[in-house]
């Protein structure tokens, strides 16, 4: 049950990296695959990319691709928990009151949440193998988007920038403010 938090930070993290490369997703070649540098929403360079920043852009691509495979499975893991969620909501009302001075446990609820607390870590239990696929996928694509962004920057020392978008065929147009390093 403990890992369910961080599955939901690595989840979110990856599909923020996911997002921020989503606009380079085609099939590129050196020739086509362009850098456009912004800063305040205004271009202020842009170039084609290197061998080695388009190798590493591609390697990311690959494994964001990946990425979406494995979170297949967890859409119905997300359908699930929120049948869970539903199911403590429903309970709603307090498990302990005070009545007439004396403190009173609702026994049933008590085991109503138990149960349901036990499905849930059940559940968890199940997806852990995706959860940790996820988890794994994750960190390789941060470590990837690491080399891309690492790339740029040794070959743009000095440059002030706050935005890079690739521009290829597929991804002509830029778009402020949407794809922020």
């Amino acid at each position: 049950m403990k890992k369910y938090p961080l599955f939901l930070m690595l989840a979110l993290s990856s599909v923020a990296a996911i997002t921020a490369c989503s606009s380079a997703n085609a099939e590129n070649n050196s020739q086509t695959s362009q850098l456009a540098f912004m800063k305040d929403c205004k271009i202020v360079k842009q170039r084609a990319m290197t061998k080695d920043e388009l190798a590493a852009h591609q390697q990311l691509e690959a494994m964001s691709t990946q990425m979406k495979n494995f979170e297949l499975p967890m859409k119905d893991f997300e359908l699930a928990m929120k049948k869970h969620e539903l199911a403590m909501k429903q309970l709603g009302e307090p498990v302990v009151e005070h009545k007439d001075g004396k403190i009173v446990i609702d026994q049933s609820k008590i085991a109503q949440q138990q149960l349901i607390a036990s499905d849930i870590e059940k559940l968890v239990a199940q997806y852990q193998p995706n959860i940790d696929q996820l988890t794994e996928q994750g960190e390789k694509i941060g470590q990837a988007a690491d080399r891309f962004t690492g790339h740029i920057k040794a070959n743009e020392p000095g440059l002030d920038y706050d935005n890079i978008q690739v521009l290829d065929e597929k991804h002509s147009q830029i778009h402020c403010g949407v794809y922020t390093l």
